[in-house]
């Protein structure tokens, strides 16, 4: 016996073409979802990596006002950068900067020659000062909202000469290293400074 469907009786869907129908959806839907969530990341990543090229650069410009103070006091072009930093010594000294002092006092050796020892950077973030960077020797001085991701030091070498004394050409690497999860990175700035005297 034939039965016929009546134009009431309807036929549902069957279970795979539910699955099926799931899996469409899914794939419509968690697709663009992750390719937001690699954009936000990647431009995370971005923010850290201009944030830490800001930091070094900072570092040579603090450099290259201490050179410029010595030129205008008539005292040795190199005064302070080299005394801080050391230079072609066989484990060369690391400084970091303190943006808030003045003078050569502004580099200040890190405890060991490992980078480890560079102490990180503290963060101000207020209305007064917005999102600023800085090592502070005495922290009573301004208060920060904590450690921040950066940490930088300075290395000096001289490139025409190994006596201070003799030497009108130094090389300065700036290197700036964060951490992104269990990804250490890092920004490196290598500049050639002159006694232009």
């Amino acid at each position: 016996m034939n039965k016929r469907m009546g134009p009431l009786q309807k036929r549902g869907f069957t279970l795979i073409e539910t699955f099926i129908a799931i899996t469409i959806l899914m794939t419509a839907i968690v697709g663009p979802l992750v390719l937001a969530a690699r954009g936000l990341s990647g431009s995370s990543i971005a923010r850290d990596q201009i944030t830490a090229y800001y930091l070094a650069q900072e570092v040579l410009e603090v450099v290259r006002a201490i050179r410029d103070e010595n030129s205008q006091k008539s005292e040795v072009w190199d005064a302070g950068i080299t005394a801080s930093c050391g230079a072609n010594i066989p484990t060369p000294t690391l400084c970091t900067i303190d943006t808030y002092l003045q003078g050569p006092s502004r580099l200040i050796p890190c405890a060991g020659s490992t980078t480890d020892n560079c102490p990180l950077l503290r963060q101000v973030d207020d209305s007064a000062t917005k999102l600023r960077y800085y090592f502070q020797t005495d922290p009573n001085k301004i208060g920060g909202s904590g450690d921040s991701i950066y940490r930088r030091y300075l290395s000096v070498s001289f490139l025409d000469s190994a006596s201070p004394n003799i030497a009108r050409e130094m090389l300065l690497t700036v290197t700036v290293t964060w951490n992104t999860g269990l990804i250490e990175r890092n920004v490196v700035i290598k500049e050639t400074m002159f006694d232009w005297k």
